[in-house]
């Protein structure tokens, strides 16, 4: 493949995966927040882009950092994409546990029928 195609790819990956993850904030509205909070109560957030994914923003963050490498593709790049999926999949996997806590059957049967990721 032609590099600038790659180039290409990557400047048309990295704004749209920012577009969707400021997109997917602006969804969760009241819902959203950084981290696990348990001191407030928020409501399961499952319509617009969150009926695609369980994790739009996390699925934004992931993209991001391809378009990234695609872009600027070298060692730095790759670590950082790598690292931040592998650190996303962790924080993922928390937050999962957190909300069958926090919300039950409801979370399960979205769960169930929802990717955890794009």
């Amino acid at each position: 493949m032609d590099h600038q195609y790659i180039k290409t790819a990557g400047l048309v990956l990295l704004p749209a995966a920012l577009l969707w993850i400021v997109t997917a904030q602006f969804q969760m509205k009241e819902s959203w927040r950084i981290g696990i909070d348990t001191d407030h109560e928020t409501s399961l957030v499952t319509n617009g882009l969150f009926s695609l994914s369980r994790n739009p923003v996390f699925s934004g963050m992931i993209a991001s950092q391809a378009g990234l490498f695609l872009l600027l593709p070298g060692a730095l790049t790759l670590c950082l994409m790598l690292t931040t999926y592998v650190v996303l999949q962790i924080q993922i996997r928390l937050e999962e546990d957190f909300l069958v806590q926090r919300h039950g059957e409801v979370y399960r049967k979205y769960k169930s029928k929802t990717r955890r990721l794009l």
